[in-house]
Order: C-alpha cells, then sequence, then structure tokens
C-alpha cells in the first residue's frame, strides 16, 4: 500500500497536496477497500493536508502528515483495547463458527476448543457441516490434538444439520463451552438454513470466520449478511494471519460487520490463536506501511536478498532468530526463492523450519516483513515489527 506515493514523495522536494490526495485514494482502491471506506478515510487525511498553510510541503512534511491521518483513521475503525467473548460461568455457553467455504472454519473450531480447554472449561466440539464429505472427520482428527471432547454423530451423512446439532447438544449437557463448526454460508439456500439453525438454541456467540487474504468474497459475504439482515454475527475472528494478509480486507469487514474482532489465527499449531490486540494491529500495519519513507535518515541498509534482511534482522533487533539458523534457511533455498521468498511452497518453509528450528508462523512473517522492505532504516525503532512474536 501507498508505494506508488512514496516513490513520488521520495523523488520530490516539495510535495503537491493534490498528488497526495489522489494518490492516497488510488493506493487504497489497489488494496481492495471500499469506495465508500476510501471516501471517509479521504475525507479525514484531507483535513490534515489541507490544514498547512501552503498547498506545497516538504518530503517529510508529507509523509509524517500521511501516517498520522492514516494512524487516527484505524484507531477510530478498530478502537485500542482487545475484546473478548462473554462467557456465562453457571451454565452452558454455545458458540457457532461461520463463514464461507475455505476460510479455516474447521481449524478455528478446533483451535478455539483448545483455547478455552487449556484453562480449564470443559469443552465440547461437533460439526454440521453437511456441504463437505469427511468434515466430521477431518474436525475429529483436529480435536484429537487437544483436551476437548469431539462429539461424534452416527449415521452423519442420513442426517440434515438441524437433527444433528440437536443430537450434540443433547450430548453435551455438561459441558461448560459447546462449539459447534457450521456449514459454509455463502450461497442463499444455506442461509437460510443457518436461520434454522440459529433459531434452535440461544448462542451465547456466532463467530463470523472471516479470511485475511482474499478480499472480494469475504467482503461481498460481510454486506449480504449485515445489510440485508440475514444473520447477526457477534464477533470478527480473522484466519490465516500468516500469509500475505490484505489490509482492505480486514479494514472493509470491520467497518462493514461493526462488530468486535476478538481472535486471529496465523499457523498449523492448535495454539496458533490469539487475541486481536487493535493496537499492535494498527502499529504492525503502519510499520509495514511506511517503513520506506523514514527520510531523514541518510544511513540507509539496502536489503536485496532474503539472507540480507535475514542478517540485519538479526543484529539490530531482539535476536529470535540466530545468524546461523539464517544461513541454514538461506543455503537451501534457490537464487529465486531468496530474492522473492513469498513464491516458498508451504512444504518447502516446513522443510527450512525443520532443518534451523524456526517455527513456521515466524518465519511466514519474516517473508512478510521482508517483501514489504527493500530499504530499511539503520535505527532500529523503525525495524520493529509489533505483534511478530507473542508475548
Amino acid at each position: 500500500m501507498f508505494q506508488n506515493l512514496f516513490q513520488k514523495i521520495l523523488s520530490a522536494k516539495k510535495v503537491d497536496i493534490k498528488l497526495c490526495r489522489d494518490s492516497i485514494k488510488t493506493e487504497l482502491k489497489n488494496e481492495g477497500v471500499l469506495p465508500q471506506i476510501i471516501d471517509d478515510i479521504i475525507i479525514k487525511i484531507n483535513s490534515k493536508l489541507t490544514n498547512k498553510k501552503t498547498d506545497f510541503f516538504s518530503s517529510n512534511q508529507a509523509t509524517n502528515t500521511i501516517e498520522n491521518a492514516f494512524r487516527e483513521t484505524l484507531i477510530n475503525i478498530f478502537g485500542t483495547d482487545e475484546q473478548h467473548m462473554t462467557l456465562d460461568l453457571h451454565s452452558k455457553n454455545r458458540i457457532l463458527i461461520i463463514g464461507d467455504y475455505g476460510v479455516g472454519k474447521t481449524s478455528l473450531s478446533a483451535k478455539l476448543a483448545n483455547l478455552y480447554s487449556l484453562i480449564n472449561y470443559k469443552v465440547s466440539v461437533g460439526t454440521i457441516d453437511k456441504s463437505r464429505h469427511g468434515s466430521q472427520n477431518q474436525l475429529k482428527e483436529l480435536i484429537g490434538k487437544t483436551d476437548a471432547e469431539f462429539i461424534e454423530i452416527e449415521n452423519f451423512d442420513r442426517k440434515n444439520s438441524t437433527e444433528i446439532l440437536k443430537e450434540i447438544e443433547l450430548v453435551s449437557n455438561d459441558s461448560d463451552i459447546l462449539i459447534i463448526d457450521c456449514f459454509a454460508i455463502g450461497d442463499e439456500a444455506n442461509q437460510s438454513l443457518l436461520k434454522e439453525v440459529v433459531n434452535l438454541y440461544d448462542f451465547s456467540e456466532i463467530l463470523f470466520a472471516v479470511d485475511s487474504i482474499h478480499d472480494s468474497l469475504s467482503s461481498d459475504l460481510v454486506i449480504n449478511l449485515y445489510r440485508n439482515q440475514q444473520i447477526q454475527a457477534t464477533g470478527l475472528c480473522f484466519t490465516k494471519f500468516d500469509g500475505s494478509i490484505n489490509i482492505g480486507n480486514i479494514i472493509n469487514s470491520r467497518v462493514l460487520s461493526l462488530k468486535p474482532i476478538y481472535f486471529y489465527c496465523d499457523g498449523e499449531s492448535m495454539n496458533d490463536i490469539h487475541l486481536f490486540n487493535p493496537t499492535n494491529f494498527i502499529n504492525s500495519t503502519i510499520d509495514l506501511l511506511f517503513a520506506n519513507i523514514q527520510i531523514a535518515n541518510p544511513n540507509k541498509v539496502r536489503i536485496e536478498s532474503f539472507q540480507d534482511f535475514g542478517h540485519y534482522f538479526t543484529n539490530h533487533s531482539n535476536p529470535i532468530i540466530s545468524q546461523y539458523a539464517v544461513d541454514m534457511i538461506c543455503d537451501r533455498m534457490t537464487n529465486e526463492e531468496l530474492y522473492s521468498p513469498i513464491k516458498l511452497s508451504y512444504n518447502k518453509k516446513l522443510e527450512l523450519c525443520n532443518i534451523s528450528g524456526l517455527d513456521i508462523s515466524i518465519l511466514n512473517k519474516l517473508i512478510m516483513k521482508f517483501e514489504n522492505i527493500k530499504v530499511i532504516p539503520t535505527d532500529q525503532s523503525h525495524l520493529s515489527y509489533n505483534g511478530l512474536i507473542q508475548e
């Protein structure tokens, strides 16, 4: 985001306000932010820009003004505090996981079950997903990696989703938390079925799983659910946070739903689920977007390959990865992968992590950081990536 804008700013001694405004609008559009949301963002940023007494200002003034205005806008959208689900300590809490095809609802269900079972809740998990062959077996396998209980329904394929839910409800009577993995709700027929499911029981939370990588499908579904009042989810959970995150999609989903973001998932392990911290997310987003424009510092380090980046990272920040591990990884990467590690396959990443002892979620985030930073200032305060490792 803003790459073309910042290239223009960097090449100019004085920056035209109109250039900034038009370029911001273009870059937001390229990120997939919806037009009505772009208009709101531009109004705030434009008010900042036009507060200047001149129509032209220095490149430093331009970048600082844009960064501050964008930060304020993100704070208005996401807030600053973590949001927590409200659980009743005296009765069963039913949590329904909804979302489109392929967003990771089943994995989210298992990770959420693991999260609460680790803090001594008695958790039961079941699925009513009839749209995928083997959905019950897949969830059963994942729950087997946790301390939660999986509720398996006999003759699953011969029963409809509401019948399955009623059986799960009966078996889970002594549970503190019952998590239901729902079918995909991308089409009208399943949205109608979802209404039936929701009307059967009082759900404490209906969590909308949103793919943080792909934009249009998730945004369209959010619009369909909320604007047409098909179903009112109580909160959002972002999946696939270890991929190439689509900032526009995350902004769109939050603005369109006006619901709290509870969690995000960023890996394959059952422990890879975290509370969504708006402040960390905003700081990380700003860091990624504006890392290339610290113009005042003339001392730059040119980062051309992933190995260059790895060495710089180990020397200028808290060492979460050793230089030796960086070299082990890079020695097994092709020349193309060294200069464009985003092309690494998942299996190749696993191989590299097994060799180096690095967690795959950290490797993914280092790759994301490298893809967004080609020139890094030597002042390490600009290098920090809040949330790279959860404290």
